[in-house]
């Protein structure tokens, strides 16, 4: 508890590509809107944002070959309204008054980080793969929440769902607990994995998002 406390008022670099931009965690959802929000023509996309409920379904194109290696990329910005629990995290604070109706609700990025891999010493095919990793970043919470990512083609049909937790933004990746499948947050799929999931001929999907809420034991 004393460190989720000390980590809402500590400053933590913004969880995007290269920006580093230190900021409160009450003021995340305020630096997206301000410096993210809208798209620079030849450096970056705009964000993405919608506002969502606890259950309430998200489907996020995705297309694979199109991801950068190396950077953290936001597909979306959820802005999830709460469980009822007041006392769960600060507000999102010095909101402009377009979105000041976000205050109470805890802004979400949807984040993916391509990882090219060594190749396997059994596979002729010596070209370099990658690993596509998924996870969760919200400002710090007094408690758990989770959260199932699920995987869906184009034809609507969905080949994996699974249950993680969301990510304190400030807390570093680190990557063998990732690679070894030790951090409930992240998920990661090999590229054969990933191509499994499309449909024939096609090299994309939706990433589905399904925020819970506070964890249950």
């Amino acid at each position: 508890m004393k460190k989720v406390v000390a980590d809402e008022f500590c400053r933590s670099v913004c969880p995007l590509g290269d920006c580093q931009v230190r900021l409160h965690h009450s003021q995340l959802l305020l630096h997206l809107i301000s410096d993210h929000l809208v798209e620079t023509p030849g450096e970056s996309f705009g964000l993405r944002m919608r506002r969502v409920q606890s259950g309430e379904r998200t489907l996020l194109p995705l297309a694979p070959q199109q991801l950068i290696v190396g950077q953290d990329q936001c597909l979306c910005v959820l802005n999830w309204a709460g469980n009822g629990s007041s006392d769960l995290a600060r507000p999102q604070c010095r909101l402009p008054m377009s979105h000041r109706s976000l205050r109470g609700h805890l802004p979400v990025l949807v984040m993916v980080r391509k990882i090219t891999t060594r190749p396997s010493a059994t596979i002729e095919d010596n070209r370099m793969g990658y690993l596509c990793v998924f996870w969760l970043a919200a400002p710090a919470t007094k408690r758990p929440l989770t959260a199932t990512l699920g995987f869906v083609n184009r034809e609507l049909h969905c080949s994996l769902r699974v249950r993680r937790q969301l990510r304190n933004f400030g807390s570093p990746m680190h990557m063998n607990k990732l690679l070894l499948g030790a951090d409930r947050s992240y998920l990661a799929l090999s590229e054969r994995q990933l191509q499994q999931m499309c449909c024939q001929n096609d090299d994309g999907c939706f990433l589905e998002v399904v925020i819970q809420g506070e964890s249950v034991n």
